[in-house]
């Protein structure tokens, strides 16, 4: 039987692995998107590509593809991601650069 520590320990790292997921997801959906690797399955776009290939809802596929266009803009943000200081709910929300850095110096 699982003690209280011993959930907690498991949650805590549920967490950390699917936040590092997350940022890898980012990351593989911006080459997708670079190479245009959608068109490759037969779908017109990565949008449409991340809800019906990966089963993202459409509101994670819609955050995790504006994330990914948005750090080429702003390197500061795919980095903060990458490092744990800052997660998609938090990006998708602080999008500008001023944002992404404040909370990359946390």
């Amino acid at each position: 039987m699982n003690t209280i520590q011993q959930l907690h320990e498991k949650a805590l790292q549920c967490a950390k692995d699917f936040l590092k997921k997350e940022s890898e997801l980012i990351n593989i959906l911006q080459e997708l998107d670079d190479k245009r690797a959608f068109l490759h399955f037969g779908y017109t776009s990565l949008f449409q590509y991340a809800i019906s290939s990966l089963k993202l809802s459409e509101g994670q596929a819609y955050a995790l593809i504006s994330i990914s266009r948005k750090s080429r803009e702003v390197p500061e943000l795919k980095e903060a991601i990458s490092q744990g200081t800052l997660n998609s709910s938090q990006a998708k929300k602080n999008k500008t650069k001023d944002c992404i850095c404040d909370y990359a110096r946390e």
